[in-house]
């Protein structure tokens, strides 16, 4: 039933109810007072917040290669702010990093990032004691192994995982297809090695006809939780195998992975620095004595930490000073031998640049042409660089054994009858290495560590 209000009530009605009862009286006052709530009622509504509503899609990644970034967006309207509510806080976009592809990857090269590419692991219990896997964020294990990935922080990689069944000593290998000869090529590619029971990294490459296996970089121990770069240059007259090789070290925490496997038609020392000026022509007369030609191969780089072990000694990062005085003609120049028949200077200005400390850092043309300014006429036992003795207790007499056996023979023990039974190298190196001593195909490792491998 209607309820009629005060002003709805005839003053007829009015009159014909004065005689009823107080109770009924009381009932027509009820009635007014609901009559004003319902006035009250129509003319006001209470705030409403907004809230906001899904997030959309993510967009498309704002490079087709390389590291780029999408974003998404969202509504306020899940509900929308009403009669003077608040608006939702917070942004209503975000975004994140995003990766297609790695660019400039070549056919060989591999981020991990779908598939394992060309690389497999071998079956053989003796290749294979324990295995490598593609993996993504933390590996299983605490305190050991990469948290993410090196290309993307969100993407893959490969890693050798050291929980049991693995042992100390066991090896894990990687291997990559089969490439044809090669005259020089660099590999690059990131690794791992984190954990208190670290054990080795080794790359090899692996002759296919022969079954040698010859030894390009190594790293042993505990190298932080981060990634760190590292390369070696190939050079190979027949087919060839590029070989990754984990060693699981003393405990579980031996985790070692590697990501962004590339490979380039150059040494590895024309990537990494800027090349030196390598000329066939004798320096040119000028006010001051020219520098001496310069030439790619230096020795390793003293660091607290081994070089990379590469075919070529590591580069010397020192450059060194460019002639910019030139005179207006050049002198006749007849270029000497390659061996010199006596113990002599080839260049009127080898006084000057032996004074200049060009012996050390040119050793290779100062050496052969300066033999006499230099101090290179004895026959004796001499190292002629005094970062020989720490370059051959890391095993740089025979990784870099070309520039080792000229300028480090007392060192290397290259210019003296060895004892009945001696290691070559270092013997606390061999001793680090000595599961090497086991396997026939790592003929240089056993020769240089004979006492190690009980070979003498």
């Amino acid at each position: 039933m209607a309820v009629k209000c005060e002003s709805d009530i005839s003053d007829d009605e009015n009159e014909g109810r004065s005689s009823k009862s107080r109770k009924k009286s009381r009932k027509r006052k009820m009635k007014k007072l609901k009559c004003e709530s319902s006035d009250n009622d129509t003319t006001s509504e209470k705030p409403v917040d907004g809230h906001w509503g899904r997030w959309s899609s993510w967009s498309t990644c704002s490079k087709s290669c390389g590291i780029g970034k999408q974003t998404r967006t969202r509504l306020c309207n899940d509900p929308p702010p009403k009669y003077s509510g608040k608006s939702c806080v917070g942004s209503n976009t975000t975004e994140q990093s995003c990766k297609v592809s790695t660019c400039g990857l070549g056919p060989d090269d591999c981020d991990f990032e779908d598939t394992l590419c060309h690389w497999h692991q071998p079956t053989t219990y003796e290749e294979n004691n324990f295995r490598w896997e593609r993996y993504t964020g933390n590996t299983p294990s605490s305190n050991t192994g990469p948290s993410e990935d090196h290309t993307t922080k969100t993407g893959f990689y490969v890693f050798a995982e050291a929980s049991s069944p693995a042992s100390e000593g066991k090896t894990a290998n990687f291997v990559s297809k089969e490439f044809p000869p090669t005259e020089i090529r660099c590999v690059t590619f990131y690794y791992h090695m984190y954990g208190e029971g670290m054990g080795t990294l080794n790359l090899f490459v692996n002759d296919t006809s022969t079954g040698d296996m010859r030894l390009l970089f190594t790293k042993t121990g505990n190298q932080g939780d981060e990634w760190k770069k590292g390369n070696a240059t190939i050079s190979s007259s027949g087919k060839y195998k590029v070989v990754f090789q984990a060693v699981r070290g003393m405990t579980f925490e031996s985790d070692i992975a590697i990501d962004d496997v590339m490979f380039y038609k150059t040494s590895c020392q024309a990537i990494t620095t800027t090349p030196p000026v390598v000329t066939t022509q004798p320096p040119v007369v000028t006010t001051q004595p020219p520098v001496p030609p310069v030439v790619t191969t230096q020795p390793p780089v003293v660091t607290t930490k081994p070089p990379v072990v590469t075919t070529q000694p590591p580069v010397v990062t020192t450059k060194l000073p460019i002639v910019t005085t030139l005179a207006t003609t050049k002198r006749p120049w007849t270029f000497p031998p390659t061996k010199a028949p006596t113990c002599q200077d080839y260049d009127r200005y080898c006084q000057s640049w032996a004074n200049r400390g060009e012996c050390t850092r040119n050793p290779r043309y100062m050496n052969v042409y300066c033999k006499k300014s230099c101090g290179r006429c004895s026959s004796g036992c001499t190292d002629y660089n005094n970062n020989c003795r720490y370059w051959a207790s890391i095993g740089e007499c025979w990784r870099n054994s070309l520039y080792m056996h000229t300028n480090c023979r007392k060192s290397c023990r290259f210019c003296t009858t060895p004892p009945r039974c001696v290691d070559r190298s270092s013997t606390s190196w061999c001793q680090a290495n000595r599961y090497f001593c086991s396997f026939t195909r790592y003929h240089q490792f056993r020769q240089n560590c004979k006492k190690t491998c009980r070979l003498c």
